[in-house]
């Protein structure tokens, strides 16, 4: 969760130093300014969000970060609306895998949280791509949650470093 943090304080000065460059486009100003606001939100949450884990409330904590992973996807679409291409991918990718790694670790922590949500803050659509069951009986999700840091919210195992390629059905 520091590494996290870490991402969007960092994020937020090269943020501000988009911003000090004053671009002419005035949707992608919009669109900057719009990012800021929201990764000096989750650089809040995310502080919140570690005296909590300590503390072991861990289905706040899976809420918050879900609620970051959002945000990310937020930031990263407004960009688009205009066609245009966001210059913070990187950045958001970063943080999404970094929290996709903070709900994996919680759910390894507490295989039953106090009001069951964490299992139902994603869209049925991208719980459903839970569609390969490993050696041991595991289960990993689809390439599309893969790449969103290799979320195993079905599982009892993480492991980051597993080929998902050659998985039937994907």
């Amino acid at each position: 969760m520091e590494l996290a943090l870490g991402n969007a304080t960092n994020t937020v000065q090269i943020i501000s130093k988009m911003l000090d460059k004053n671009t002419s486009d005035p949707h992608c100003q919009s669109c900057v300014e719009s990012c800021l606001e929201l990764y000096s939100a989750m650089s809040a949450i995310l502080e919140d969000s570690i005296s909590e884990f300590l503390s072991k409330q861990y289905d706040p904590v899976y809420m918050s970060v879900s609620t970051i992973m959002q945000a990310t996807n937020i930031c990263e679409e407004s960009f688009t609306v205009e066609g245009e291409e966001s210059p913070l991918t990187k950045e958001n990718h970063s943080l999404t895998q970094l929290c996709g790694i903070v709900l994996c670790i919680i759910d390894l922590m507490s295989p039953v949280l106090d009001s069951q949500s964490s299992r139902a803050v994603f869209p049925r659509a991208l719980r459903q791509k839970a569609d390969y069951v490993g050696p041991q009986g595991l289960r990993y999700w689809g390439r599309e949650l893969n790449t969103y840091g290799a979320l195993c919210l079905t599982g009892s195992a993480f492991n980051p470093f597993i080929d998902m390629s050659n998985a039937p059905g994907l």
